[in-house]
């Protein structure tokens, strides 16, 4: 990634105050660790966060702190939506067919389609 893009998002994070962040459906350790590292983070920085997970956290990974706050869907407003661990936007799942491209897409998957804003 290269130093402007990584300004650009550090900006758009830091304006942000309610964000959505989200992974993809069937989620596995990396989804769910991504997810809760960012959300945890952002919430620690003051930031009003909805971490989003469409088919909910797996029962083997519930020990995680901060899994019980992960919901199935989205609720209410938000000035950035952030997605996670995710190379194909349509893996988000249903509940996001309508919020379109993600402001940021964060991502090490090789066939990333670069959904990100």
């Amino acid at each position: 990634m290269n130093s402007q893009l990584t300004g650009e998002i550090k900006k758009r994070v830091a304006a942000a105050n309610n964000v959505i962040i989200a992974s993809h459906v069937r989620p596995d350790g990396d989804a769910i660790g991504s997810l809760l590292g960012l959300g945890l983070a952002l919430r620690d920085a003051g930031k009003s966060i909805q971490m989003v997970l469409v088919d909910g956290v797996p029962s083997s990974f519930k020990y995680l702190e901060g899994s019980e706050l992960i919901k199935k869907e989205p609720d209410g407003d938000h000035d950035t939506f952030i997605t996670v661990d995710c190379a194909d936007f349509k893996r988000v799942g249903k509940a996001f067919e309508n919020f379109g491209q993600p402001d940021v897409n964060i991502d090490h998957h090789k066939t990333n389609e670069n959904s990100g804003r």
